[in-house]
């Protein structure tokens, strides 16, 4: 049986290691990846909430100020750069207009399946349209 050459030897070490250090860093990024993440800039200074939610429900929105209610006690920590509300002093939105529609959610296409067919054809209304060498 032929030995291999040292330039094979130490590539098939080459490729081991590399391997190895792959397979170290994937374990690690999926450890890491299981820890919650922590805001940096977060604009909503991180108090709990007054509305807390039970266990096995959804949590509840937090209770936020309205634009046109902020004063700088109710301001948080903003990101460098940013312009508070009450610096602004937006106005309040007109009582007169109707809220937008509440959101609902689309059809689960499992129970209503969309129609099979197609009545009007490729062409739709329009006439069948020749094609030089299928005739």
């Amino acid at each position: 049986m032929p030995q291999p050459s040292k330039r094979a030897v130490w590539l098939l070490a080459g490729l081991c290691v590399a391997v190895a250090l792959l397979v170290v860093l994937t374990l690690q990024g999926l450890r890491s990846s299981t820890e919650p993440a922590k805001p940096s800039n977060a604009a909503v200074p991180t108090t709990p909430s007054r509305a807390t939610a039970t266990p096995g429900t959804t949590p509840a929105v937090p209770d936020e100020t309205p634009p046109w209610k902020t004063t700088p006690q109710t301001t948080g920590t903003l990101p460098p750069g940013t312009v508070p509300a009450w610096q602004v002093n937006p106005p309040p939105p007109d009582p007169s207009t109707p809220p937008p529609p509440a959101p609902r959610e689309p059809a689960n296409p499992a129970l209503h399946r969309p129609a099979m067919d197609n009545p009007g054809g490729v062409n739709g209304a329009r006439p069948e349209r020749k094609v030089p060498g299928v005739e």
